[in-house]
């Protein structure tokens, strides 16, 4: 669910004085940070604002559909964002947003979005047909990964359906803490992929499963 407004806190205690202040985008999103930010709107900041395809104003101050915003710990500056209406990523810690999609990617519309746990350049998502068409693009399973924060992609389809419709929905991807990561995607009809080497390779862990919601993943020496 998309919700009104996104919040960032500059201290760590909610005892230290004044602590929240909504930020250009709209998502939840909390961020705690070493020194004070400015308020900006992004039409100002001189990069692209993320945009809003299903409203009248096609770049709205407010009222975007955030779908997922994932960060590394490394680099909390640095946020990536799956929109209703593209890829994203802020160098600023949200003030304003790059379009990391737009001409390089065959689709715009998707749910999920994940970095690689020890490369924070590396991040994932799948994307689907269109906000009408939710599907695989061509009937074609894949997930794309960009390994230099979004200045080019590549597509990964091998261990995965060629002749497939699926769907991930926006919670339904995650990654472990190993060096080679391993990548996990369910799908809402209850296939659930996975890749030993940080997705390079995949194959079907489950299937038959009820809807995958959401997925998580840990570790255990």
């Amino acid at each position: 669910m998309a919700t009104p407004g996104y919040f960032i806190s500059t201290h760590l205690s909610v005892h230290t004085g004044p602590l929240w202040h909504s930020g250009p985008v709209i998502l939840p999103y909390f961020l705690a940070s070493s020194g004070p930010k400015k308020n900006s709107v992004p039409a100002q900041s001189g990069k692209l604002v993320i945009g809003a395809d299903f409203l009248p104003d096609k770049t709205p101050e407010f009222g975007q559909c955030v779908h997922k915003m994932v960060m590394h710990p490394s680099q909390p500056n640095v946020i990536y964002q799956q929109n209703h209406c593209g890829i994203y990523r802020s160098d600023n810690a949200g003030d304003d947003w790059i379009d990391i999609g737009d001409g390089k990617l065959p689709s715009r519309f998707g749910f999920p979005i994940a970095v690689h746990p020890f490369v924070p350049k590396t991040i994932y998502v799948v994307l689907e047909e269109s906000d009408e068409y939710r599907m695989s693009i061509g009937g074609k399973f894949a997930v794309w990964r960009s390994q230099d924060a979004g200045e080019s992609w590549e597509k990964l389809t091998r261990g995965l359906p060629q002749l497939a419709y699926l769907v991930v929905l926006r919670q339904a991807m995650a990654v472990d803490t190993l060096h080679e990561a391993g990548v996990y995607i369910g799908t809402s009809t209850g296939q659930l992929f996975f890749s030993r080497n940080s997705g390079d390779t995949w194959e079907l862990l489950a299937d038959f499963l009820p809807p995958i919601y959401s997925v998580e993943v840990a570790v255990i020496n």
